[in-house]
């Protein structure tokens, strides 16, 4: 069965880039951007409003050449809301706000990454577990060793452990 072909309007990448553009220009002339090293309040969102101008104008790109058919988010787009993946989401994220002042940054980055994967219902319970582990070990390396952030990687509130 063939899907129906659409192309994506020069508008939507003609927007996005516009969104990107006020964003990184607004961060830029109202926030200190600080240093590579130590980013100031404004680093995150001109980055942000770059990469969104980035895709923008990729989209654009795409689109006024003619080549934007069978993008994925344009072929049938589904209007029913998938209420399994929201309150998996929303309970992956919920775990991870619980677990990360108790039990620390590699049990809260596993629960959410192990509940998360639940979404994805042809990945093996060894393949989400292997997923959670890594991911977790990849947290940790970024937050609290490259980056330094004062978080703690494992703790046990229940005491005899410590």
């Amino acid at each position: 069965m063939n899907a129906p072909q659409h192309s994506t309007s020069p508008l939507l990448g003609g927007g996005i880039l516009a969104v990107g553009l006020a964003i990184a220009a607004y961060s830029r002339i109202t926030l200190d951007l600080g240093s590579f090293i130590q980013p100031g309040p404004g680093g995150f969102p001109f980055v942000l409003g770059v990469l969104l101008m980035l895709n923008g104008a990729f989209s654009l790109f795409l689109s006024l050449k003619g080549r934007r058919n069978n993008a994925p988010a344009d072929i049938s787009p589904s209007l029913v809301l998938n209420y399994r993946v929201l309150v998996i989401v929303i309970l992956a994220i919920a775990a991870f706000a619980l677990l990360l002042e108790t039990f620390g940054l590699a049990p809260a980055c596993f629960a959410l990454i192990l509940l998360s994967s639940g979404v994805i219902r042809d990945m093996s319970l060894l393949q989400k577990l292997i997923a959670s582990v890594l991911g977790s070990a990849l947290a940790v390396l970024i937050f609290a060793i490259l980056l330094a952030i004062p978080v703690h990687i494992f703790t046990w509130p229940f005491g005899g452990l410590k």
